[in-house]
């Protein structure tokens, strides 16, 4: 088949792969092993049973994705053809429990966040507990995507009125993070819909402390990201429970670190300014990540100078490496906010001698 295709010759009809009278899973299989000879019968003939029985041919599709040779081809005709029906596609990739579904569903989470909604809110009232956790994995992404735009985006400014979809969208995960929250024997998957309440303005008053404190305990399901969207309205809260993670060994202080860069929340400027530099304190080993939350602040403009200038203004006593990592951090001199501090950086800088270079400026 494969030489005849090459040579162009007449391929095979349409008809015969969509009518043969085999069951469905059969027809697909048959497919699969076709599509290892590179011909064209394969996408048309799968994509017309997907548009016939979605139902049954997504499940179908996604068991090739076990197969190394046939993956790249169910990847390509499952993305290609989604839209012929996201929930029977969100259901099979469910069921197929491998790595490379799993991948998928965290692309439809980016490009198809109403049926990721549905499908959450599905998996999270389905009595099969495997389906309570594939609602606690996608659902904390799904969240901090429909949170307003000032609690997760770098000078978003202020948010739009929300669609009525937007709203619909952000009930369900809300349901489906209840659900989760309501199973007291799956206390591991807490910490999931707790991220999701957070992020919600309707009950993020609610849950807000008990969030902070499971992400205290190390929650898996909870990061810095998790807190961020109460930030700017709870701060003394969400810093807290940042202070107490910031200190432990491991990734944590510098996802933190870039969390408190990323997120705008004027409103926790100083006190979050204050909890970096206690942290530099202890931790000048950190400097380089420290730096690079101090530059990220300049994205939200003049205002943070308020905050920014007296932390470097406070460096002076720091060694060395401490302060070239600040230079580093600010050396794109086409920022007029990065030339500003870089001076009163070099202001604050001891003086070391004439003998010895003044830094890299």
């Amino acid at each position: 088949m494969a030489a005849r295709a090459r040579a162009g010759e007449p391929t095979l009809p349409l008809s015969l792969w969509t009518g043969l009278p085999l069951a469905l899973p059969v027809r697909m299989d048959l497919l699969r092993l076709l599509s290892r000879s590179g011909t064209a019968e394969p996408p048309e003939a799968v994509a017309a049973l997907l548009a016939a029985e979605p139902a049954e041919a997504f499940p179908a599709l996604c068991g090739w994705l076990r197969d190394e040779q046939s993956a790249p081809a169910a990847l390509q005709l499952l993305r290609s053809h989604r839209s012929t029906g996201l929930d029977d596609l969100a259901e099979a990739l469910a069921a197929a429990a491998h790595p490379r579904a799993d991948a998928l569903l965290r692309e439809l989470v980016a490009v198809e966040p109403s049926a990721m909604c549905r499908a959450v809110d599905r998996w999270a009232h389905d009595p099969r507990p495997e389906r309570h956790v594939a609602a606690a994995v996608h659902a904390p992404a799904l969240a901090l995507a429909l949170a307003p735009a000032t609690d997760r985006m770098p000078g978003a400014g202020a948010p739009g009125a929300r669609t009525s979809a937007a709203e619909a969208d952000l009930a369900l995960l809300r349901y489906a993070a209840e659900a989760l929250l309501a199973r007291g024997a799956e206390q591991e998957l807490h910490g999931a819909a707790l991220a999701v309440l957070v992020a919600d303005p309707a009950t993020r008053g609610r849950y807000l402390a008990a969030a902070v404190d499971r992400y205290a305990a190390a929650d898996p399901h909870l990061t810095p990201r998790s807190l961020a969207p109460a930030l700017d309205g709870h701060p003394s809260l969400v810093l807290s429970g940042y202070r107490a993670r910031m200190h432990q060994p491991g990734e944590e202080a510098a996802a933190v670190l870039r969390t408190l860069g990323a997120t705008q929340a004027p409103h926790a400027r100083a006190a979050a300014a204050r909890l970096v530099g206690e942290y530099l304190a202890l931790h000048p080993e950190a400097a380089g990540h420290v730096a690079a939350w101090l530059a990220a602040r300049t994205r939200y403009g003049p205002a943070e100078l308020a905050v920014l200038l007296p932390f470097l203004r406070d460096l002076a006593d720091q060694p060395p490496p401490v302060l070239a990592a600040f230079r580093d951090a600010l050396a794109d001199s086409r920022d007029p906010l990065h030339r500003e501090l870089l001076s009163v950086l070099r202001e604050a800088e001891p003086m070391r001698g004439s003998d010895q270079p003044h830094g890299r400026l």
